[in-house]
């Protein structure tokens, strides 16, 4: 498995509950872009229309060599799911109030799969307590060593 896109602030804004491996459907070039790295996962999100899952504004950067026949810089993507998978997100989503966030993007078999969590949103308290417990984690380390 090799990850090619992070997105770097979803375990800093939100508590992850519940993890789903989805698919992408993508065009060719985005493929291509996405094997070199070239994908941020910044300010996308995931959301759900008639039982199908999309996923907006995941950007994917040109792909150099495709010259005209490019895709679209930020279009929406499908995810693929089983039914039973939506339904369970679905259910939990309109009970709980939780996000959908799309946490990483990687490689599993040949095929481009990205995965997905149920989260929620973390308080301005919350994100304070977790810089400061990593704060003094990393002190911890530097002065006695790594456990």
């Amino acid at each position: 498995m090799r990850v090619l896109v992070n997105n770097p602030r979803a375990q800093y804004d939100y508590y992850l509950l519940t993890g789903y491996c989805a698919g992408l459907v993508l065009k060719g070039s985005e493929v291509k872009s996405l094997a070199l790295g070239q994908g941020s996962l910044k300010e996308a999100y995931v959301f759900i229309d008639k039982h199908e899952v999309y996923i907006k504004d995941f950007s994917i950067s040109p792909y150099a060599f495709s010259g005209e026949f490019n895709h679209p810089f930020k279009r929406v993507k499908k995810l693929l799911l089983n039914r039973n998978e939506i339904k369970q997100i679905t259910a939990r989503q309109k009970q709980e109030g939780l996000s959908i966030i799309p946490l990483k993007v990687f490689f599993k078999n040949g095929k481009i799969k990205m995965e997905i969590w149920l989260a929620k949103p973390k308080k301005k308290f919350d994100k304070r307590e977790a810089i400061k417990s990593k704060t003094i984690q990393r002190e911890l380390r530097q002065q006695y060593g790594s456990p």
